[in-house]
């Protein structure tokens, strides 16, 4: 298949695809959810469509940085899964192609651009988790605030992801910004720094690392939690009391010099839906870190409460 510019769509948590009589097709996508749900939604296209998904399985930061490199001819016809930076940077560069499906009619426009650029099937947040056996062995209870993390006790034992690979590491760097300003914000990210082991390539990474008692504390996306927890790892997991940030997760199509492409790409996308995060109960109790915005009051009406933290990084971007 020809190299395209792409056409992107932010999406978290996916309902995909229009059942109908394509032809079968190949896409190439890139997928920055977890391999098991990037393997879920190919398969999930597949027995819909017929449309085979040539996926590569990159965290949200990595693809953004290939995007960059690549634009604007690129190596895939989709992306299913990538932060709100990198959605709105591919409209406003023109590496996007638009789509309006009727399935989305009404849809409000956090969850779709107007022009039909990108579609933002969920939101996800991120977490504090804490290895229960560790823990329990060295007689300290969860932090309670993300303060609590700044104790010398806690040096070489938390885990969180690397802003250099990870778009959930921005959202997290983001969302302290947030919460305690720029230069208080910066203060407690290099504060934090002292006690963290190191930085791991992907947001779900520190969620295995901890369950599995590598470490004791986690900042960790919350898409994996809940599955890890089921499987048994003694996990313990908290939103501490300042609250959380959260992004969507994104997903788009490729532009193909006259539209060629976008027929079975427009399939895969014309059924996506917003979702809910996979710790919506929890969520629903976190407390904001600053006042509602647009997008916050559009999860709201989804069932969730996560922070809006993230209305400051989505009106850069946006800008």
């Amino acid at each position: 298949m020809n190299r395209k510019p792409i056409a992107f769509v932010v999406a978290a948590i996916i309902s995909v695809v229009l059942a109908g009589n394509a032809m079968a097709q190949d896409i190439n996508a890139y997928m920055g959810t977890s391999p098991d749900n990037n393997a879920k939604i190919a398969k999930f296209i597949k027995d819909k469509t017929g449309i085979t998904v040539n996926q590569t399985f990159q965290s949200f930061g990595e693809i953004e940085a290939r995007v960059k490199a690549e634009a604007p001819n690129f190596n895939a016809d989709m992306i299913i899964g990538c932060g709100s930076p990198l959605a709105f940077m591919a409209k406003k560069s023109g590496w996007s192609d638009p789509y309006l499906s009727s399935a989305w009619k009404g849809v409000p426009d956090v969850f779709m651009d107007p022009q039909g650029f990108w579609y933002n099937m969920a939101n996800f947040s991120f977490v504090l988790v804490g290895s229960k056996d560790r823990l329990a062995k060295a007689g300290y209870a969860m932090p309670t605030s993300w303060k609590d993390l700044l104790d010398p006790k806690w040096k070489g034992e938390i885990l969180m992801p690397s802003p250099l690979s990870s778009g959930t590491a921005n959202m997290m760097r983001f969302s302290f910004l947030a919460l305690y300003g720029d230069d208080e914000g910066w203060k407690f990210i290099e504060a934090l720094d002292k006690n963290i082991a190191y930085y791991t390539r992907s947001g779900n990474a520190p969620t295995d690392l901890v369950g599995r008692g590598e470490f004791m504390l986690g900042i960790t996306s919350d898409e994996n939690v809940k599955k890890r927890l089921d499987d048994g790892y003694p996990l313990i997991w908290s939103i501490p009391n300042e609250g959380t940030g959260y992004d969507g997760t994104f997903a788009l199509i490729a532009d193909d010099n006259g539209g060629v492409g976008v027929g079975w790409d427009g399939q895969v996308l014309a059924r996506l839906a917003p979702g809910r995060s996979i710790l919506e109960p929890a969520i629903r109790t976190a407390r904001p870190l600053d006042r509602l915005s647009a997008q916050s009051r559009a999860a709201h009406a989804h069932g969730l409460r996560p922070a809006s933290a993230l209305a400051l990084h989505i009106g850069q971007a946006r800008a």
